[in-house]
């Protein structure tokens, strides 16, 4: 299930539009079912991208080269703790 949602927001980030993920049982009852994920109806570039395709590459390589080499997951951000959203000094 945690799949279908990634690839879900997936889709959205690069600008496809995803329908027809839920089918209802009978025209009289509100109930619904999941539809399989192969048969969704899905348009291309039904929006604008939040991120393009270029970028959207890069990060996978990225995500990729992560996931390939240990001391990399392990890599602190170098401005990690550095900065402070201004609601949480209220708290």
């Amino acid at each position: 299930m945690q799949d279908i949602v990634t690839e879900t927001i997936n889709t959205m980030l690069k600008g496809t539009s995803a329908q027809g993920r839920r089918m209802k049982i009978n025209c009289r009852v509100k109930k619904s079912v999941p539809v399989p994920y192969e048969e969704w109806q899905r348009t291309p570039n039904a929006h604008e991208p939040i991120i393009s395709q270029e970028l959207w590459d890069k990060a996978q390589i990225h995500k990729q080269a992560g996931a390939l080499d240990p001391a990399l997951q392990n890599d602190i951000c170098p401005i990690s703790q550095k900065t402070q959203a201004h609601l949480c000094k209220l708290l």
